[in-house]
């Protein structure tokens, strides 16, 4: 089956609305930003990858080589939708699946709101930006 990136797009939305839960991994029930994107993956059937055991605010450089074991690291100025951003705000790490560019809008679960939406990048999250990686196998 190929994997475009609107399909990407397309289940990360669907998640939108989904309280926010730590560690969580089920949508409509509870999910943070690390499960959406490996809840997305493996709705895509792009990877049954997953990791736990992290704390609400986990080391950037251990998340890092575990997004890189399963993603292909890009330029943030590459993104399209359907790839994943990585943040560091306030010493904490954050995820989001790009669902539009120009201006860029992401769809996370944020803990602030207690759940999964989309919002645009704008100054809140795009002034800790660390990096953006793209799903493998996706067209």
């Amino acid at each position: 089956m190929m994997v475009l990136r609107e399909d990407i797009v397309r289940e990360a939305r669907s998640w939108i609305g989904t309280p926010y839960a730590h560690q969580g991994r089920i949508k409509g029930v509870g999910v943070d930003c690390v499960g959406l994107v490996i809840g997305v993956a493996r709705a895509m059937g792009l990877s049954e990858y997953d990791i736990d055991g992290y704390s609400r605010a986990p080391d950037e450089r251990v998340f890092r080589l575990h997004l890189l074991d399963q993603m292909d690291a890009i330029a943030v100025s590459d993104v399209r939708p359907g790839d994943v951003l990585m943040f560091a705000p306030l010493g904490r790490l954050h995820l989001g699946i790009v669902s539009a560019v120009g201006p860029v809008s992401m769809v996370h679960s944020w803990a602030k709101l207690r759940l999964v939406c989309e919002n645009p990048l704008g100054r809140l999250f795009g002034g800790c930006l660390r990096a953006a990686f793209a799903y493998r196998g996706v067209s």
